[in-house]
Order: structure tokens, then C-alpha cells, then sequence
């Protein structure tokens, strides 16, 4: 009986210890999977993620708010969520907004929690939610968790641009990957961002392209190399500029005296004074014949022959020709033109849609193009629409294009700064007094003292 219940008590104790391995065994698992997707989730292509936190940014309306010398965050009412704690604060980039206090810069979050310490330098917000600072002249990564990825010991780091950032420690150029980690080495002379898969870098004098491995895939032959667009770059030898595609192929002869990036499908070159088109094949689509030339855009682009403005398709019709003496690019639809000193807008088939009456004007931009009257320091800006409705009124010393639904204004103050003998003296400087919306709403009050 009592070797009965040895056995079966053993038998027992091997059952218990199965189940206890088998549940460790899970555990881990079920942690290591969790990790896994966790880490992933993190250091994944974080595009898509970040336009879900920038709609969020946008769905809660938070704007930097000035009250006297003090910055804080409200939403579109003007309802603080902040108190007003920082000497600066910049417009949210994704996951954060930048502020500076007592010349140093962090950065909040949504929720105007401090997520990044406000101790550097210098802070550049990546689209893609990590951040580039600097501290005592030497840059370092922060993800989008406010944490340190690499040491602060590089003398240089680009943004971030594909999922890659150029970095340097010394005098040579490599990339960094979104965990800090240094994925291709600093052997290059020079790098550019990556764009549209491939970076421009210089070894030995010459320009030539990577891929994301590192592995050269258009040799180091050129003078110099542009970055990607379209497909296509430009490349230069001996101060003669051509294009080259993704395969290296020069898809025309390195012969022209300029030459800017495709847009739309076309590329304006120059050869001795006369500007003309060539398509994505190469070919001189539109005859270097023309005086200056802007870029096609929405199908029509402005061109200047024997000092008249023409506006050409495509296939280089004329689709009118102008009385105007100077313009700048086509932009979402419509182009700034002079006329005896003043600057209006025509559409592309040149009907003057908006009356030649400003001093100067700009491109549009989220449907808004910022005007101007007067010259130099008794020049005001403010904004109109395409129907030239002064939506905002021309009463800003300074201003910036829209972006994301903000602008930037500034104005002269007198400022004081520190003589080499501590003494003061003031001094006039632009300074920044806040933001408007496009409905000219104003992010602030009281003055600068």
C-alpha cells in the first residue's frame, strides 16, 4: 500500500511539473510575441501612424497662444489647455509641438505634457515623430517616447527622410536608421537624404547614388548629382548639366548650360541664353527658343519671348499671349503677374481674375496667397482668396505662406541685447507676436514689452 502511494504521488508531482513548464513555456511565448509586436508597432514605418496623431492634433485645434512674453496652448476658441509657461512655443509636427524656455528647447505632447525635457539647444521635429536635438554643439536622436536612441556625440544629423538620416562624427557622411542604430557607415565625402529610394553621396570628389543597403548602384562619376524626381535626376560634368534615370542611364547628353527637376512630366533646360522643355524620354519637346521659362503646372506654364509673356501648353501652343511685364509660377490654378508696377493674377487661359493692384504678391497656398502694399519698411502683407477677397486684412509687418492652417506674423520691436561690457542697448529686430487661422483670427494679446 505505502509503494502505492509513493507512485502515485510522484505521478502527481510529474503532472504538476508539466503544468508548470508548459505554463512558463506559454508565458514566455505569449511576452516574447508581445514584444515583438510592440517593437514593431514602434520602429515600424511610422508614416501612417503619424497621419493618424496629425488628424488628431488638428481634431483637438491646438495653437500656440501668446500672452504678453509667455506661450501656452488653446484650442480654436481660444480655451487655454495650458498655462502660459514657455518663452516660445511652434505649431504641432505630428506628435509634438517644440517649446522654449530660458533659451532652452523640449517639447509637449498632445495633452501639453512634457515629453521631451526642455534642456537643448537646438530641436528639429521629424515628420515621421522622432526628433533631432542638440546639446554643447553635438546632435542625437529622440523617438517618439521622449527617449535618447543614440548618444549625443555627432556633429551633424539630417531629418529623417525614408525611414533613413544622414549623420556625420567627423568628416565623413553615413545614415542612421529609426533606431539609432548606424545602418550604412560614414565613408562618404558627402549624402543627401533619400529620395524616392536612392541618396546622392560624394566619394572621392564625385557624385554618384545608394540604395537603402548602402550598396552603390549608380557609380561616383559626376561632378555633381541632384536628388530624384519623377524618376529622373540631375547630374552635371564639366558645368554641363543632364539626367540620368534610376538604372543610371543618361536619358540625355550631359549639354546643357541649366537644367531644374521634372515636374508634371517636363523638365526646363538652358542652352546659352534659350530656355525650352524636354519630357521624361529626353527629347526637346518644346524648342529651346524661349527667354525664361516657368514650370508646367496643371498643364499650362509662362514663358517670355522678346520680352512678352506667353502662356504654352503641353505641346508648346500658345495658349495666350500677355500684356504683362514679369510673373512668377502657376500655383493651384492661378499665377501672379505685373502690370506698370503693380502684381494681379490670370488664370491659365490669361483672364485677369484678380486685378493688378498690389505691390507684390505671392504663389498660393492652401488656397490663400499672401499680397502686399507698399515697399520696404512701410509694406504691409495679408491674405486673399482666389476671387481676391482681402479674407485677411493687409494690416502685418510680416508674414509667413499657410501652413497647415496657420500663419506665422511678425513685426520690428526694439529688443535689448547684452554689450561685450554688460552693458544694454536696444536694438530693433523681427520679432514673432504670434499666429493667425485663415479666418484671420489672432493668437494672442496684449503686446510684446
Amino acid at each position: 500500500m505505502k509503494n502505492k502511494i509513493i507512485k502515485i504521488k510522484m505521478k502527481i508531482r510529474k503532472f504538476l511539473s508539466l503544468i508548470i513548464v508548459s505554463v512558463v513555456f506559454l508565458s514566455f511565448i505569449f511576452l516574447n510575441s508581445s514584444c515583438k509586436k510592440q517593437e514593431e508597432f514602434q520602429h515600424s514605418d511610422t508614416s501612417i501612424y503619424n497621419k493618424d496623431v496629425t488628424k488628431k492634433i488638428k481634431e483637438l485645434n491646438l495653437i500656440p497662444y501668446r500672452q504678453n512674453k509667455k506661450w501656452g496652448f488653446c484650442n480654436r476658441d481660444k480655451i487655454m489647455l495650458t498655462g502660459y509657461l514657455y518663452d516660445d512655443a511652434l505649431p504641432f509636427n505630428g506628435y509634438f509641438a517644440a517649446v522654449k524656455l530660458d533659451n532652452k528647447w523640449g517639447a509637449v505632447d498632445s495633452y501639453g505634457k512634457e515629453i521631451i525635457p526642455i534642456k537643448y539647444d537646438y530641436l528639429s521635429l521629424c515628420n515621421n515623430g522622432f526628433v533631432v536635438v542638440k546639446s554643447n554643439s553635438k546632435f542625437g536622436l529622440i523617438n517618439n517616447e521622449g527617449k535618447e536612441i543614440t548618444k549625443l556625440d555627432y556633429k551633424i544629423i539630417y531629418n529623417f527622410s525614408e525611414g533613413l538620416a544622414v549623420f556625420s562624427k567627423n568628416k565623413l557622411y553615413g545614415f542612421l536608421d529609426t533606431y539609432g542604430k548606424e545602418v550604412i557607415s560614414d565613408k562618404f565625402d558627402m549624402a543627401r537624404n533619400f529620395q524616392e529610394g536612392l541618396a546622392a553621396v560624394d566619394m572621392k570628389n564625385k557624385s554618384g547614388f545608394i540604395d537603402k543597403n548602402g550598396k552603390k548602384v549608380i557609380q561616383c562619376m559626376y561632378n555633381d548629382a541632384s536628388d530624384f524626381y519623377e524618376g529622373f535626376a540631375i547630374v552635371s560634368l564639366y558645368y554641363k548639366y543632364g539626367f540620368i534615370n534610376k538604372d543610371g542611364k543618361e536619358i540625355t547628353q550631359i549639354k546643357y548650360d541649366w537644367a531644374d527637376r521634372y515636374k508634371n512630366g517636363f523638365a526646363p533646360v538652358k542652352i546659352n541664353v534659350k530656355f525650352g522643355f524636354i519630357n521624361k524620354e529626353g527629347k526637346e519637346i518644346i524648342p529651346l527658343q524661349y527667354d525664361y521659362v516657368n514650370r508646367f503646372s496643371n498643364g499650362a506654364a509662362l514663358v517670355k519671348s522678346n520680352n512678352k509673356l506667353i502662356i504654352i501648353d503641353t505641346n508648346g501652343n500658345e495658349i495666350s499671349k500677355l500684356k504683362y511685364e514679369d510673373s512668377k509660377e502657376f500655383s493651384e490654378g492661378l499665377v501672379a503677374v505685373k502690370s506698370n508696377g503693380k502684381w494681379g493674377y490670370i488664370d491659365k487661359a490669361g483672364n485677369e481674375v484678380i486685378p493688378c493692384k498690389y505691390d507684390d504678391a505671392g504663389n498660393f497656398n492652401e488656397e490663400l496667397a499672401k499680397v502686399q502694399i507698399g515697399s520696404e519698411r512701410n509694406s504691409t502683407f495679408g491674405f486673399i482668396d482666389k476671387k481676391g477677397n482681402e479674407v485677411i486684412s493687409l494690416k502685418y509687418m510680416f508674414s509667413k505662406d499657410f501652413e497647415n492652417g496657420l500663419s506665422e506674423i511678425s513685426e520690428y520691436k526694439i529688443v535689448q541685447q547684452t554689450l561685450p561690457g554688460g552693458e544694454w542697448e536696444g536694438v530693433e529686430a523681427k520679432v514673432k507676436i504670434g499666429y493667425i487661422d485663415k479666418n484671420g483670427n489672432e493668437y494672442w494679446e496684449d503686446e510684446l514689452k
